[in-house]
């Protein structure tokens, strides 16, 4: 592959990554001029302004030098992909004639837009103030971009006196100090248009339009600098029947359903959704955000909460905590309803269920009986085992996971779960049996809380007499399936010690308060430590499966845990209020 088309390929994706939204009286301006380019039947958008600080961030982060110093990256960029991609920037600095991250910052400091229409054509605009930086990236872009079989140099047109070159698949015109390229002819003339003639109607005229980006002005950077912008609007995406899939109704996918139906209801009724990614050397932050109604909510309202919108339980605290999600779902309330939502395919599916489940559950009804026996707050947390000197040690070994619920009516409600799990436990070991897996021995204790007393009904695998010291057990021995009372609360654990220390914590102070629908916290360095644990595996897995060498497969796993080290953690919150959705996500580095 040329150097001069690897310099464009990288050029071209640094351009798309790092749009960032405009600020202040003169950028707004700027702003203007360029929604003003695009024409009213745009309906998704993103913009770029100030390139070059982005790049200046990222070139300048204080990790930057520790990545550079491991052993394993220097290694990897000595290999054959990766050095192709410096000769490359190395071709792209040569034809620019300055360092490629002054060459972009100057190429688009005027700023880069992204338009998409309803029939799916899409433009990209280049802004610069200096059109002959504009023109040598124009050039360079003729020279390599991939031509159509049996053409040597790119078809010439002129329109209104500019004039646009025809590439594989892309139409491609300079402006003065604006590069156009696009994926269709009408939409190319469409833009030579609005900029010879500034016609009243544009992008920037739309009433959906202003209203989302008064939205994201209310909505100062939460970091240093704003990397990204955009804008869709979601009236004429249903109008024109894209993505029907995602906005059809009702739906078939029963755990899409309880993971992403409120979320899903509401794009399904709001005008637009905009979003903005944030950076600072902490990390990096992406938001959505879309307009809410609460009478968008029925028939969800297992979701969003009844009178007022409900909030998650808290986030569980506990040391070495690899995750922690919380949620309010009002189970029994889903269940119950699903015909409201779900296609007649999956109610039918659901209703089998049920069926199985009422079985299961001594013929209590599994909607009404068992899952209203719960509130509609639910804790899951994970974390890494501490095998210690505990034989047989599996192989592979797994974070340790539970979920929390609260007991509406414990007396009942321990009484039935205690039973179900015996009737489990003794299930899984008849099938066990049959398929020449290990037993489970069933077990009980208790254990003392700020409460009270909690009891631990506990079951664990037994090894064969060959195998009682085993370090490389098969998977099952990271599990002694648990169950667990304390107070109000119940715990599924897929171990005991997990059980006992969530037994023993204050439920009202040992964990992260939220006013969050749903929130998800990871734990980076615990994320490693488990990674770490496992690297044998890794390291055989890559072997099998990508043909390496012991050596190339533990550069490549090295390299991967060194950057896994970097990472802090991240958040996810869905919030909901009277008149607004909003979508968090932060990743946090060292």
């Amino acid at each position: 592959m040329s150097i001069f088309k690897l310099s464009l390929q990288f050029s071209v994706v640094v351009l798309f990554l790092w749009i960032e939204a405009a600020s202040g009286e003169e950028l707004s301006a700027a702003v203007k001029s360029r929604t003003e380019l695009f024409p009213p039947s745009i309906i998704a958008y993103a913009e770029a302004a100030k390139l070059g600080d982005a790049i200046e961030l990222i070139r300048n982060h204080p990790l930057k030098e520790r990545i550079l110093a491991i052993p394993a990256y220097d290694a990897a960029m000595r290999s054959g992909g990766l050095q192709q991609f410096q000769i490359g920037i190395a071709g792209f600095e040569a034809t620019m004639g300055e360092p490629w991250h002054e060459a972009l910052a100057r190429l688009a400091d005027g700023g880069v837009s992204v338009g998409l229409d309803g029939s799916g054509a899409v433009a990209l605009l280049i802004h610069s103030s200096d059109a002959k930086t504009l023109e040598k990236f124009r050039n360079l872009l003729l020279a390599f971009w991939p031509k159509k079989e049996g053409v040597g140099l790119a078809r010439q047109n002129d329109y209104r006196g500019i004039t646009a070159y025809e590439l594989k698949g892309v139409l491609l015109a300079q402006m003065d100090a604006v590069l156009l390229l696009t994926n269709k002819p009408e939409m190319g003339k469409t833009i030579v248009d609005q900029y010879l003639d500034r016609k009243p109607e544009s992008l920037a005229t739309l009433p959906g339009f202003r209203d989302a980006q008064s939205s994201l002005a209310s909505k100062p950077p939460s970091a240093d600098v704003r990397l990204a912008t955009a804008y869709v609007d979601l009236n004429a995406i249903r109008a024109s029947g894209i993505a029907k899939d995602l906005f059809q109704e009702p739906i078939d996918n029963v755990v899409g359903e309880i993971v992403l139906g409120g979320v899903l209801t509401n794009l399904r009724e709001s005008p637009f959704v905009t979003a903005s990614v944030d950076l600072n050397p902490s990390g990096v932050e992406l938001r959505l955000h879309s307009p809410h109604d609460r009478a968008w909510e029925p028939p969800r309202e297992y979701q969003f909460g009844e009178k007022e919108i409900a909030t998650a339980p808290p986030l569980i605290e506990l040391p070495n905590r690899l995750f922690a999600l919380s949620t309010h779902r009002d189970m029994s309330q889903m269940w119950l309803r699903n015909g409201d939502f779900l296609t007649e395919k999956a109610v039918d599916g659901m209703a089998k269920a049920d069926a199985q489940f009422s079985i299961f559950f001594s013929g209590r009804d599994f909607g009404e009986d068992i899952l209203g026996s719960f509130d509609s707050g639910i804790q899951i947390v994970g974390r890494e085992q501490d095998f210690g000197d505990r034989r047989p040690q599996p192989a592979i070994k797994v974070p340790e996971f539970a979920l929390v619920f609260q007991m509406r009516d414990v007396e009942n409600t321990q009484a039935q779960m205690r039973r179900t799990f015996q009737s489990f436990i003794g299930f899984l070991n008849v099938t066990g049996a049959m398929n020449g897996n290990p037993q489970l021995d069933l077990g009980m204790e208790t254990a003392k809380n700020d409460g009270g007393e909690a009891q631990l009904f506990t079951s664990t695998f037994v090894a064969n007499q060959d195998d009682r010291e085993s370090m490389s057990a098969p998977i099952q021995f990271n599990f002694s399936p648990t169950l667990a009372f304390a107070g109000d609360r119940i715990m599924f654990s897929s171990s005991i010690p997990l059980a006992r220390d969530l037994v023993r914590l204050n439920a009202d102070t040992s964990a992260e308060r939220t006013k969050s629908n749903t929130a998800l916290a990871l734990n980076g360095e615990t994320l490693k430590e488990i990674l770490e644990v496992n690297r044998g595996q890794l390291v055989a897995s890559n072997m099998l499966s990508k043909g390496q060498n012991k050596q190339e497969a533990e550069a490549e796993i090295g390299l991967l845990l060194e950057l896994v080290g970097f990472l802090a953690g991240g958040h996810v919150h869905l919030d909901f209020n009277e008149a607004e959705m909003t979508l968090s996500a932060k990743i946090q580095v060292k």
